[in-house]
């Protein structure tokens, strides 16, 4: 199980970047934090009457 979450989202590519390069520092000091990219992820939500 992670022992945190990154959630992240980004148009540019920065924010990923920003991500892993997070998640690697801190799998080096034996955290295991999950990559939530935000927008693979967006539900769609529909109202009906």
């Amino acid at each position: 199980m992670a022992d945190f979450l990154i959630a992240y989202g980004s148009q540019t590519g920065q924010a990923e970047t920003i991500a892993k390069s997070l998640q690697e520092k801190a799998e080096l000091i034996g955290l295991k934090p999950r990559l939530f990219p935000l927008d693979e992820n967006e539900k769609k939500v529909s109202f009906e009457k």
